[in-house]
Protein backbone atom coordinates (compact mmCIF):
# COMPACT_ATOMS: atom_id res chain seq x y z
CA UNK A 1 0.00 0.00 0.00
CA UNK A 2 1.71 3.10 -0.74
CA UNK A 3 0.41 6.73 0.69
CA UNK A 4 0.35 9.90 0.09
CA UNK A 5 -0.17 11.04 3.61
CA UNK A 6 -0.02 8.08 5.85
CA UNK A 7 -2.97 6.20 7.31
CA UNK A 8 -5.00 9.14 5.58
CA UNK A 9 -4.53 9.77 2.20
CA UNK A 10 -3.87 6.80 -0.66
CA UNK A 11 -1.80 6.89 -3.81
CA UNK A 12 -2.61 5.55 -7.16
CA UNK A 13 -6.63 6.12 -6.39
CA UNK A 14 -9.35 8.48 -6.26
CA UNK A 15 -10.36 10.43 -3.20
CA UNK A 16 -13.03 12.52 -2.70
CA UNK A 17 -13.38 14.81 0.50
CA UNK A 18 -16.47 16.34 0.57
CA UNK A 19 -17.97 19.28 3.21
CA UNK A 20 -20.98 22.12 2.76
CA UNK A 21 -20.05 25.12 1.71
CA UNK A 22 -17.50 27.63 3.93
CA UNK A 23 -16.37 25.17 6.31
CA UNK A 24 -12.93 25.36 3.96
CA UNK A 25 -12.50 22.50 2.06
CA UNK A 26 -10.12 24.29 -0.20
CA UNK A 27 -7.50 25.91 2.63
CA UNK A 28 -7.64 22.07 3.76
CA UNK A 29 -6.91 21.02 0.47
CA UNK A 30 -4.55 23.85 -0.34
CA UNK A 31 -2.27 22.95 2.60
CA UNK A 32 -2.41 19.68 2.00
CA UNK A 33 -1.02 20.09 -1.13
CA UNK A 34 1.93 22.35 -0.29
CA UNK A 35 2.76 19.60 2.75
CA UNK A 36 2.86 17.30 -0.17
CA UNK A 37 5.13 19.62 -1.97
CA UNK A 38 7.81 20.16 0.01
CA UNK A 39 7.31 16.66 2.12
CA UNK A 40 6.53 18.07 5.55
CA UNK A 41 4.71 16.27 7.70
CA UNK A 42 0.41 17.10 7.49
CA UNK A 43 -1.17 17.55 10.37
CA UNK A 44 1.50 15.46 12.23
CA UNK A 45 1.47 12.72 9.81
CA UNK A 46 4.05 11.74 7.58
CA UNK A 47 3.67 12.92 3.57
CA UNK A 48 5.26 11.24 0.62
CA UNK A 49 6.83 14.39 -1.17
CA UNK A 50 4.94 15.05 -4.31
CA UNK A 51 4.09 17.47 -7.11
CA UNK A 52 0.81 18.35 -6.84
CA UNK A 53 -1.67 20.65 -9.35
CA UNK A 54 -4.56 22.92 -8.32
CA UNK A 55 -7.58 22.00 -10.78
CA UNK A 56 -9.58 25.56 -9.85
CA UNK A 57 -12.77 26.15 -11.26
CA UNK A 58 -14.53 26.71 -8.31
CA UNK A 59 -12.57 29.90 -7.55
CA UNK A 60 -12.46 32.26 -10.71
CA UNK A 61 -10.49 35.01 -8.93
CA UNK A 62 -7.06 34.36 -8.82
CA UNK A 63 -6.32 36.50 -6.29
CA UNK A 64 -8.51 34.88 -3.71
CA UNK A 65 -6.72 31.47 -4.43
CA UNK A 66 -3.08 32.85 -4.92
CA UNK A 67 -3.40 34.78 -1.95
CA UNK A 68 -4.27 31.47 0.14
CA UNK A 69 -1.41 29.73 -1.24
CA UNK A 70 0.64 32.91 0.29
CA UNK A 71 -0.82 32.30 3.52
CA UNK A 72 -0.28 28.83 4.15
CA UNK A 73 3.45 28.69 2.71
CA UNK A 74 3.94 31.76 5.44
CA UNK A 75 1.87 29.73 8.29
CA UNK A 76 4.55 26.72 7.54
CA UNK A 77 7.78 28.62 7.06
CA UNK A 78 8.23 27.87 3.52
CA UNK A 79 8.34 31.18 1.88
CA UNK A 80 10.94 30.22 -0.75
CA UNK A 81 8.91 27.24 -1.95
CA UNK A 82 8.15 27.51 -5.95
CA UNK A 83 4.48 27.73 -6.92
CA UNK A 84 1.97 24.93 -7.56
CA UNK A 85 1.03 25.12 -11.50
CA UNK A 86 -2.79 26.49 -11.08
CA UNK A 87 -4.90 24.77 -13.82
CA UNK A 88 -7.80 26.91 -15.33
CA UNK A 89 -9.98 26.36 -18.42
CA UNK A 90 -13.38 27.68 -20.31
CA UNK A 91 -13.35 24.43 -22.28
CA UNK A 92 -15.34 21.35 -20.93
CA UNK A 93 -12.63 18.33 -20.14
CA UNK A 94 -14.80 15.85 -18.70
CA UNK A 95 -16.70 13.93 -20.81
CA UNK A 96 -14.39 15.38 -24.00
CA UNK A 97 -11.57 12.49 -24.53
CA UNK A 98 -9.25 15.20 -26.45
CA UNK A 99 -9.45 17.97 -23.49
CA UNK A 100 -9.13 15.26 -21.35
CA UNK A 101 -5.76 13.88 -23.15
CA UNK A 102 -4.32 17.27 -23.45
CA UNK A 103 -5.04 17.92 -19.98
CA UNK A 104 -3.44 14.90 -18.81
CA UNK A 105 -0.62 15.43 -20.84
CA UNK A 106 0.09 18.74 -19.68
CA UNK A 107 -0.04 17.71 -15.56
CA UNK A 108 2.71 14.98 -17.20
CA UNK A 109 5.01 17.33 -18.70
CA UNK A 110 4.85 19.50 -15.17
CA UNK A 111 5.86 16.80 -13.09
CA UNK A 112 2.68 16.43 -11.13
CA UNK A 113 1.73 13.30 -9.64
CA UNK A 114 -1.47 14.93 -7.35
CA UNK A 115 -3.83 16.87 -8.90
CA UNK A 116 -6.42 18.37 -6.86
CA UNK A 117 -9.65 19.36 -7.95
CA UNK A 118 -12.03 22.16 -7.03
CA UNK A 119 -14.81 21.38 -7.02
CA UNK A 120 -16.24 18.24 -8.55
CA UNK A 121 -19.32 20.57 -9.74
CA UNK A 122 -17.91 23.06 -11.30
CA UNK A 123 -16.14 20.55 -13.49
CA UNK A 124 -18.84 17.95 -14.17
CA UNK A 125 -21.59 17.81 -17.02
CA UNK A 126 -22.99 15.16 -15.57
CA UNK A 127 -26.39 14.54 -13.41
CA UNK A 128 -25.05 13.95 -9.69
CA UNK A 129 -28.37 12.48 -9.29
CA UNK A 130 -27.80 9.68 -11.72
CA UNK A 131 -25.85 6.49 -10.95
CA UNK A 132 -24.40 5.12 -14.32
CA UNK A 133 -23.67 8.89 -14.47
CA UNK A 134 -21.68 9.45 -11.94
CA UNK A 135 -20.02 6.18 -12.32
CA UNK A 136 -18.95 7.25 -15.97
CA UNK A 137 -17.65 10.50 -14.24
CA UNK A 138 -14.97 8.79 -12.17
CA UNK A 139 -14.51 5.92 -13.94
CA UNK A 140 -14.01 7.90 -17.50
CA UNK A 141 -12.26 10.63 -16.52
CA UNK A 142 -10.38 10.26 -13.65
CA UNK A 143 -8.85 5.98 -13.37
CA UNK A 144 -7.42 7.36 -16.59
CA UNK A 145 -5.22 9.72 -14.64
CA UNK A 146 -4.52 7.35 -11.84
CA UNK A 147 -3.37 4.90 -15.15
CA UNK A 148 -0.92 8.37 -15.92
CA UNK A 149 0.47 8.23 -12.46
CA UNK A 150 -1.26 10.76 -11.29
CA UNK A 151 -3.60 11.04 -8.24
CA UNK A 152 -6.86 12.88 -7.60
CA UNK A 153 -8.29 14.36 -5.30
CA UNK A 154 -11.86 15.58 -5.60
CA UNK A 155 -13.63 17.99 -3.71
CA UNK A 156 -17.22 17.82 -3.49
CA UNK A 157 -20.26 19.14 -1.84
CA UNK A 158 -22.32 17.45 1.25
CA UNK A 159 -26.12 17.42 0.17
CA UNK A 160 -28.99 19.26 2.02
CA UNK A 161 -30.18 17.99 5.12
CA UNK A 162 -33.29 16.09 4.91
CA UNK A 163 -36.66 16.67 7.18
CA UNK A 164 -38.65 13.68 8.64
CA UNK A 165 -42.23 13.78 8.72
CA UNK A 166 -42.18 14.84 12.44
CA UNK A 167 -40.14 17.95 11.17
CA UNK A 168 -36.81 17.69 12.66
CA UNK A 169 -33.92 18.24 10.31
CA UNK A 170 -30.74 15.61 10.15
CA UNK A 171 -27.49 16.13 8.16
CA UNK A 172 -26.58 13.64 5.94
CA UNK A 173 -23.59 11.36 7.43
CA UNK A 174 -21.09 8.88 6.35
CA UNK A 175 -21.61 7.55 2.87
CA UNK A 176 -24.59 9.12 1.87
CA UNK A 177 -23.54 12.36 2.98
CA UNK A 178 -21.58 13.75 -0.96
CA UNK A 179 -24.82 15.57 -3.18
CA UNK A 180 -25.60 13.12 -5.73
CA UNK A 181 -25.48 9.15 -6.24
CA UNK A 182 -23.86 7.06 -4.02
CA UNK A 183 -22.27 5.52 -6.89
CA UNK A 184 -20.02 8.61 -6.94
CA UNK A 185 -18.14 7.50 -3.12
CA UNK A 186 -18.65 4.00 -4.59
CA UNK A 187 -16.46 4.64 -7.83
CA UNK A 188 -14.21 6.23 -5.32
CA UNK A 189 -10.94 4.77 -3.70
CA UNK A 190 -11.28 6.38 -0.66
CA UNK A 191 -14.08 8.79 0.72
CA UNK A 192 -14.06 11.39 3.31
CA UNK A 193 -16.08 14.13 5.10
CA UNK A 194 -15.28 17.61 6.54
CA UNK A 195 -17.55 19.12 9.19
CA UNK A 196 -17.43 21.99 11.32
CA UNK A 197 -18.49 22.18 14.97
CA UNK A 198 -17.33 25.60 16.24
CA UNK A 199 -13.78 26.61 15.58
CA UNK A 200 -12.65 22.86 15.01
CA UNK A 201 -12.52 21.23 11.91
CA UNK A 202 -13.29 17.38 11.67
CA UNK A 203 -12.06 14.95 8.51
CA UNK A 204 -13.68 11.25 9.01
CA UNK A 205 -12.84 9.23 6.68
CA UNK A 206 -16.22 7.02 5.59
CA UNK A 207 -14.51 5.19 3.29
CA UNK A 208 -11.26 3.94 3.44
CA UNK A 209 -8.66 2.90 1.39
CA UNK A 210 -7.21 0.24 4.05
CA UNK A 211 -7.86 0.30 7.16
CA UNK A 212 -9.88 2.52 9.98
CA UNK A 213 -7.93 6.05 10.43
CA UNK A 214 -9.22 7.95 13.26
CA UNK A 215 -10.94 11.12 12.68
CA UNK A 216 -8.41 13.90 12.28
CA UNK A 217 -9.30 17.28 14.46
CA UNK A 218 -7.91 20.53 12.28
CA UNK A 219 -8.46 24.31 13.85
CA UNK A 220 -7.13 27.39 12.34
CA UNK A 221 -4.52 30.16 13.64
CA UNK A 222 -4.90 32.98 11.01
CA UNK A 223 -2.55 36.38 11.76
CA UNK A 224 -3.27 39.42 9.49
CA UNK A 225 -5.92 39.88 6.51
CA UNK A 226 -6.97 38.67 3.16
CA UNK A 227 -4.08 39.94 0.67
CA UNK A 228 -2.44 41.89 3.13
CA UNK A 229 2.01 41.41 3.39
CA UNK A 230 1.48 39.74 6.61
CA UNK A 231 -1.55 37.21 6.31
CA UNK A 232 -0.38 33.97 7.83
CA UNK A 233 -2.85 30.74 8.19
CA UNK A 234 -1.68 27.94 10.12
CA UNK A 235 -3.27 24.72 10.08
CA UNK A 236 -2.99 21.68 12.59
CA UNK A 237 -3.77 19.00 14.64
CA UNK A 238 -5.38 20.31 17.94
CA UNK A 239 -5.66 16.67 19.16
CA UNK A 240 -1.86 15.74 17.94
CA UNK A 241 -0.15 16.71 21.39
CA UNK A 242 3.63 15.13 21.21
CA UNK A 243 4.85 13.02 23.75
CA UNK A 244 8.01 13.38 25.72
CA UNK A 245 9.71 10.62 24.07
CA UNK A 246 8.47 11.93 21.07
CA UNK A 247 10.05 14.91 21.10
CA UNK A 248 13.04 13.80 22.78
CA UNK A 249 13.46 11.75 19.34
CA UNK A 250 12.57 14.60 17.17
CA UNK A 251 15.19 16.95 18.90
CA UNK A 252 17.81 14.31 17.97
CA UNK A 253 16.91 13.54 14.39
CA UNK A 254 17.10 17.46 13.54
CA UNK A 255 19.93 17.66 15.86
CA UNK A 256 17.70 20.82 17.80
CA UNK A 257 19.30 20.07 21.27
CA UNK A 258 20.42 24.33 21.34
CA UNK A 259 17.01 25.50 20.85
CA UNK A 260 14.65 27.09 23.24
CA UNK A 261 11.65 25.19 24.60
CA UNK A 262 9.35 28.00 23.21
CA UNK A 263 11.05 27.56 19.78
CA UNK A 264 10.56 24.11 19.61
CA UNK A 265 6.74 24.44 20.26
CA UNK A 266 6.95 27.31 17.09
CA UNK A 267 8.67 24.20 14.86
CA UNK A 268 6.54 21.93 16.06
CA UNK A 269 3.21 23.91 15.21
CA UNK A 270 4.77 24.47 11.35
CA UNK A 271 4.41 20.98 11.17
CA UNK A 272 1.17 20.79 12.27
CA UNK A 273 2.45 19.11 15.63
CA UNK A 274 0.83 20.34 18.99
CA UNK A 275 2.88 20.69 22.51
CA UNK A 276 3.15 22.63 25.44
CA UNK A 277 6.20 24.15 26.62
CA UNK A 278 6.54 22.18 30.20
CA UNK A 279 6.67 18.84 27.81
CA UNK A 280 9.06 20.49 25.14
CA UNK A 281 11.46 21.85 27.92
CA UNK A 282 11.39 18.36 29.52
CA UNK A 283 12.43 16.83 25.98
CA UNK A 284 15.24 18.91 25.61
CA UNK A 285 16.78 18.21 29.27
CA UNK A 286 16.32 14.41 28.19
CA UNK A 287 17.61 14.93 24.94
CA UNK A 288 21.02 16.87 25.88
CA UNK A 289 21.95 13.93 28.53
Amino acid sequence: MTWLVDEYIPANTVTLISSVSGVGKSMVALHLGICLLSGVDWLGNKCRQSVFAYWDQDNPDAWLTDNRIIAIKRGLGLDILLPAPIFRTKDRVLGHSANLIAMIQWLRDSGVTVLIVDTLASVNPYSEGDPNAMARCIVDNFFPMVDAGITPIILHHIGKDSTDNKGQTHRRKGIFAPRGSTALVAACGAAFNLDKEKDIRSLECVKPRYGSPPILKIAYDEEGYLGSDDWRVTILNPERRESQASLTHFIRENDLTNVSSRKLVELLKLKGRVTTQSTAARALSESRR
